[in-house]
């Protein structure tokens, strides 16, 4: 689940042009949003006195940071 965000980041970090860096931005982008969802359903089920609301923060601040830069890339 979070772990493919970490890896599609780390492969834009390698990107040979902008749009490829864009485009691999935008993969680890969609992944935290998966991720997000992921992460609402089970607090929705699980005892809320978990840490779980830690973590949705935590992956919510992800995915604003990789959403700030995957659509800056776009402009030009």
């Amino acid at each position: 689940m979070a772990t493919s965000v970490g890896t599609n980041y780390e492969e834009a970090q390698g990107a040979v042009s902008k749009a490829d860096f864009s485009n691999k931005v935008g993969i680890a982008l969609k992944e935290i949003r998966e991720t997000n969802y992921g992460i609402r359903i089970r607090i929705e089920i699980l005892d809320k006195t978990n840490n779980w609301g830690i973590l949705k923060e935590e992956s919510k601040e992800l995915m604003n940071i990789l959403d700030s830069i995957h659509s800056k890339t776009f402009k030009r």
